[in-house]
């Protein structure tokens, strides 16, 4: 990512909020990542101390990315309806990766 083309899009409290936010944004094709003040003992995160976690995105991608943010919060997010795999497994609903070989759900 081009610095000069990076903005904040989210800012959570607590690293382990940030990194589920960062996995739905990665899922959809966002390139983002966080930015966090490291507060480390031996070399190990503690989340408890964090200051803030930014959550940065391209400029191109903002309002995509505000637009997944949004729904995660309100709850509006897509459910994924039961499926079949391309490997014949049926997949429960609300999974969207395959138990038995890891493939992703795609829609259609």
């Amino acid at each position: 990512m081009d610095p000069n083309d990076l903005l904040r899009v989210a800012l959570y409290d607590t690293r382990s909020e940030a990194q589920f936010v960062l996995a739905a944004l990665l899922e959809n094709g966002i390139d983002a990542k966080l930015s966090v003040d490291e507060h480390s003992a031996l070399g190990m995160d503690l989340d408890v101390h964090a200051d803030e976690v930014e959550l940065i995105v391209k400029r191109a991608e903002f309002d995509k990315a505000k637009e997944i943010i949004e729904d995660l919060e309100t709850g509006e997010v897509e459910k994924v309806p039961a499926w079949t795999c391309q490997c014949g497994e049926d997949v429960d609903e609300g999974f969207d990766t395959c138990w038995s070989c890891g493939a992703g759900y795609k829609a259609g």
